[in-house]
């Protein structure tokens, strides 16, 4: 069966999206145990390194890293194992660091990890959307994220910066810790828990502050009141705060603000940009370089920047500058990723596929082909069957392309979910469970992974995919239906009925010619009960609004003789375009009539009966007797041309 085929337990979990916020050890352990350094990764991560050992050595002022890929490439789960590497953090058994290093062949990259894991360091993991106040005016919403993150690091309270800023005063004039024990004695409860609500603690706040600054209560109370008035930090106030922090760490001490997903948090918004490269150059010249922020976004920083600098004059050069480092991630690392952790094979289960596929190699070549748009890889050879079975080579790319596309035409739930929040690693181990207990011999059809994306679709389009499971009563149309709703927004691949049913193998033995007629069969179906529409060759899914159109069209009667003369205007002034024949041996022309259907619509010409007609026989010719039209031409001189009966002609006219 296939699930005695892989060397790892396909059963075991695996986090769908790798959390910034997700700090369990069992979590922990299996993101470092389980990651995988591919060769291109490998490359960028050798950039990454060098950089960062030169930054120590204080041969470069770089302290910026943009980390880019689509969602469920990997880039979350980098920046978090980037974040456990550098402070060689300890869970369970293992230290991040050192196990790192057992996954790295390159001898330089080696060499700049284990320097690296000399350098004394903390890092500060975040989502900065889940960080953000919404109430906050977007103009401070980046700085008051890196202020509240650097708050809640140093044991201050991170929600109300007036709060945290007096504790930051106490700290410094060494009566905190005092004050907190006094503010326990007072009210019964730490004041860590007792800072949540702070305002109906505001008494107790003002008594514990009272006796540590030996002030009268009342002035305690004014103290406070002016803390919340006065408060206000600027980029370079903060700046100076994270350099004042890192003078009182041990030499080369460095502090790393690690961002997920910044990319969606800044969108469009330059002003948001600008702040971030303020940050990042503040943090370059008043702390000297010794706080790195690294960052993660589904666009590369070229494009985010080219983004806004069509809009605006403005010269961004100083922010692709501040993000030297650059970490791309391609769906190349996340297919690698896939086939290493999910489909990597037993010794036993590698030989048999391998000869399997000699034996079915012409067969699958000859199946699995693309019509019109992208040229898909196909199984490259007997090794590139057996480490991507029971997956086809085009899966990998066509999901990416699918899952790009539904997202910008915003079908996944949830906030700023242009995220996904999928990864492509969790797609497939939910398809690859889908068919575990089937015998070796079936492929995987593209209409599986519509099931491992479906908990994350907005409900309005589960609604039609569980409405057509409802009402249909041909389960292989449900499947098609699937297939057509993950390509709808899919370029390089043209819904034909050729290129579906290639989609739809499911098994080596497959009979292609009865796969299409099945195919057509339930397009045919789809298309009657409005789930999809046809558009000359190609058949699209159809969203709650174009049904409503598709609805309203076909409710829309149209005149017979509109019909005819738009055919008319096809047949005569498109493709046939004269009206007069030249008999070369008298080099005379001769005028013909044009008919559709025995119509005359327009060109009558009076002439002698000797005068030619010509008669397009359309398949709306209503006729019942062939030998009608064979009679036609002896009987009124007319050159008679019928075309082929075409079922689909009226609709598409």
């Amino acid at each position: 069966m296939i699930k005695d085929l892989f060397a790892k337990d396909i059963y075991r979990n695996i986090e769908g999206v790798i959390k910034a916020d997700n700090l369990s050890p069992q979590a922990i352990k299996q993101e470092i145990e389980e990651y995988v350094i591919t060769n291109k990764l490998e490359q960028k991560l050798d950039n990454f390194f060098e950089g960062y050992v030169k930054n120590i050595e204080g041969k470069t002022s770089n302290n910026g890293v943009w980390i880019s890929g689509f969602f469920g490439s990997g880039k979350s789960h980098l920046l978090k194992i980037l974040s456990y590497v550098l402070s060689n953090k300890e869970v369970e058994d293992i230290k991040a660091g050192e196990e790192f290093l057992q996954k790295v062949e390159d001898f330089e990259l080696k060499n700049n990890i284990q320097k690296a894991l000399q350098i004394p360091c903390e890092t500060i993991l975040f989502n900065i959307d889940q960080q953000s106040d919404a109430a906050t005016p977007k103009e401070r919403k980046l700085l008051d994220v890196f202020i509240k993150v650097f708050n809640k690091h140093r044991g201050y309270y991170p929600k109300i910066g007036f709060i945290a800023q007096l504790e930051k005063d106490l700290d410094k004039q060494g009566i905190y810790e005092k004050f907190k024990e006094k503010f326990k004695e007072i009210s019964g409860e730490s004041w860590e828990t007792g800072r949540e609500a702070i305002f109906l603690e505001k008494e107790n706040f003002a008594k514990a502050l009272s006796q540590v600054k030996n002030i009268s209560i009342d002035d305690a109370k004014k103290l406070i009141d002016q803390y919340a008035e006065n408060y206000s930090v600027s980029i370079e106030d903060f700046a100076k705060e994270v350099d004042e922090y890192i003078q009182t760490k041990p030499k080369n001490f460095r502090l790393h603000f690690m961002v997920d997903e910044i990319g969606q948090f800044i969108g469009d918004n330059t002003e948001l940009m600008l702040n971030l490269q303020t940050i990042v150059e503040s943090l370059t010249t008043i702390a000297k370089a010794r706080a790195w922020v690294i960052v993660t976004s589904q666009e590369d920083l070229e494009k985010l920047v080219g983004v806004q600098s069509d809009r605006i004059s403005q010269d961004f050069s100083k922010i692709l500058g501040r993000f030297d480092i650059k970490i791309n991630l391609t769906s190349a690392n996340a297919n690698e990723v896939i086939q290493k952790r999910l489909l990597l094979k037993t010794p036993n289960a590698q030989n048999d596929l391998m000869n399997l596929y000699k034996k079915e190699e012409n067969h699958l070549r000859a199946k699995i082909r693309f019509y019109k748009g992208a040229s898909y890889k196909n199984y490259e050879n007997a090794e590139h069957f057996a480490l991507n079975y029971p997956f086809v080579p085009y899966q990998f790319d066509l999901l990416k392309s699918s899952l790009i596309g539904l997202s910008k035409h915003n079908a996944f739930q949830g906030r700023h979910q242009s995220v996904g929040e999928r990864s492509m690693l969790k797609i497939f181990q939910e398809v690859l469970l889908g068919i575990a207990d089937e015998d070796t011999g079936i492929l995987v059809s593209y209409d599986r992974f519509y099931d491992g994306l479906a908990t994350t679709l907005k409900s309005e389009i589960q609604v039609d995919i569980n409405r057509a499971q409802e009402h249909l009563e041909d389960p292989f149309a449900l499947r098609v239906l699937k297939v057509l709703l993950l390509i709808k927004y899919v370029q390089e691949v043209v819904p034909t009925v050729e290129n579906i049913t290639t989609l739809m193998i499911d098994h080596f033995e497959v009979d292609i010619t009865d796969l299409k007629q099945k195919v057509q069969k339930a397009l045919n179906l789809l298309e009657e009960q409005i789930y999809i529409q046809k558009v000359g060759e190609k058949y699209e899914f159809l969203t709650d609004i174009e049904k409503d159109m598709e609805n309203e069209i076909k409710s829309t009667s149209v005149e017979q003789n509109e019909i005819y003369k738009k055919l008319y205007e096809w047949i005569y002034d498109d493709i046939i375009k004269i009206h007069k024949i030249r008999y070369e041996k008298n080099g005379y022309d001769y005028p013909f009539i044009r008919k559709i259907d025995d119509r005359i619509l327009k060109g009558i010409l009076k002439g002698k009966e000797e005068d030619l007609s010509l008669d397009i026989l359309t398949p709306l010719y209503e006729t019942d007797n062939e030998d009608t039209i064979i009679a036609k031409p002896i009987a009124q001189k007319d050159v008679i041309f019928q075309l082929p009966y075409d079922d689909s002609l009226l609709k598409d006219l």
